[in-house]
């Protein structure tokens, strides 16, 4: 049997450990460093923190808050947060994990032809890798991350915003003009009633739902 290993995780906002629920609701949790030594002291085999605000700041993680907390444990640190951009990822010491035969493995090897890619045979394996810190991190459908970061939040999983769009198009016969007048006119009300951004909210920004998967 594999054995269980502690990993609390300081999420860092202004200086401070913060709580909350998904990143909502956010309320004072006290000081990083005294967090970390009684997270240590109380039998943590390891310890992350993840700077929720940088990449809403556009800037990088504090590393002042890393070296204060990092002074005062033995145990491994892990810190999250700060990636804005393309640039921030495409380095030759930062590994990704990528889905084998994906839109996502062409992206990152056009994007990112500096980093160390790890090609992954499936999502789910890609997803594997990072859980086992085998990888820095993983690309996929954004879809794919979000619900990702939501059931893994405790670990300091996070998504980023997506680096590229992937056009998705409806491909019809054209000589069925009703069909294609049915597709144009629901597509127009889908958009114009609000039904799109509604479905786009209650998938994304409301993550609630993750609870009553298996």
């Amino acid at each position: 049997m594999e054995a269980i290993r502690i990993m609390p995780c300081l999420d860092m906002k202004g200086g401070r450990v913060v709580k909350g629920v998904h990143f909502v609701d956010i309320r004072d949790a006290g000081d990083p460093v005294e967090n970390a030594a009684f997270y240590e002291k109380e039998g943590a085999d390891e310890l992350a923190m993840l700077d929720i605000a940088a990449t809403l700041e556009n800037r990088p993680t504090r590393l002042e808050w890393v070296r204060q907390v990092a002074a005062v444990i033995g145990i491994p640190l892990t810190v999250g947060g700060g990636i804005n951009s393309v640039e921030d990822i495409n380095k030759s010491d930062f590994s990704i994990a990528v889905p084998a035969g994906t839109t996502t493995e062409k992206i990152a090897k056009l994007m990112l032809p500096k980093a160390k890619l790890v090609i992954a045979g499936s999502t789910d394996g890609a997803l594997d890798l990072l859980r086992k810190k085998k990888v820095k991190a993983m690309m996929a459908d954004y879809p794919y991350t979000s619900v990702t970061s939501f059931k893994y939040q405790d670990k300091g999983f996070v998504a980023n915003p997506p680096f590229s769009v992937e056009p998705i198009g409806i491909a019809i016969r054209p000589d069925d003009p009703l069909l294609t007048n049915f597709l144009e006119n629901l597509l127009f009300l889908l958009k114009g009633d609000g039904m799109l951004d509604g479905a786009s909210k209650r998938w994304f920004a409301d993550p609630s739902w993750i609870s009553e998967l298996p």
